[in-house]
């Protein structure tokens, strides 16, 4: 696990107990060292559609720079600060951002080039997190290749607030709860569709 503060290497695993005076000793546990931290109580928040979401305790921690994090399994949707879609045809490349920032904006690009730039409403944006929680996204095998075939490909990467970042691709293969996710992305993408791209992104 890489740092995001600092990007290094150089992390723990961080393990909670109710107990614990000494929050800087670090143990072995199954051959990998463990650092043992006082369990706090779990802040609340509100997640991207307003309901009420128990955050984890940090569950990493850095030996270089000594702050801790959490890893991606215990972010939620409303930690994700920026999505990239890309979808490459045999003679097209499609590229769709989603910046979640104090003015969310959605930029398209074909074949690098800037097509539109616009604000994204507060419906758009818990569509597109919906889809992204809808999905299970963090049970999808992070690549789908189906070598028979070459037809197209696809990227996906996610953003969070606290640097970490992770990334599926698929070549001529998508998910089986594709349809799921890509419901929250159709607008924005049918606005600017000449080649029927979601028609070609399928199973073979």
């Amino acid at each position: 696990m890489t740092c995001p503060y600092c990007n290094s290497k150089d992390t723990t695993s961080v393990i909670y107990l109710y107990r614990y005076n000494d929050n800087n000793t670090f143990v072995k546990k199954n051959s990998d060292e463990v650092k043992y931290s006082e369990r706090k109580r779990k802040p609340k928040r509100l997640n991207y559609d307003g309901t009420l979401i128990t955050d984890h305790n940090h569950n990493k921690y850095c030996n270089k720079c000594h702050k801790t994090f959490n890893s991606i399994e215990n972010l939620y949707a409303v930690d994700i600060s920026k999505i990239t879609l890309v979808f490459m045809l045999s003679k097209a490349r499609y590229k769709y951002e989603f910046i979640f920032d104090d003015k969310p904006t959605f930029l398209f690009k074909k074949n690098y080039q800037l097509i539109n730039q616009e604000i994204i409403t507060d419906k758009d944006k818990i569509k597109i997190l919906d889809s992204i929680t809808n999905s299970k996204i963090n049970f999808w095998n992070k690549e789908y290749i189906n070598k028979d075939y070459d037809n197209y490909k696809w990227i996906l990467k996610l953003e969070y607030y606290n640097g970490l970042s992770e990334c599926f691709n698929g070549h001529d293969m998508i998910p089986l709860n594709w349809n799921v996710f890509i419901k929250g992305f159709k607008n924005f993408i049918n606005r600017y569709d000449e080649d029927n791209l979601l028609i070609k992104i399928k199973n073979n």
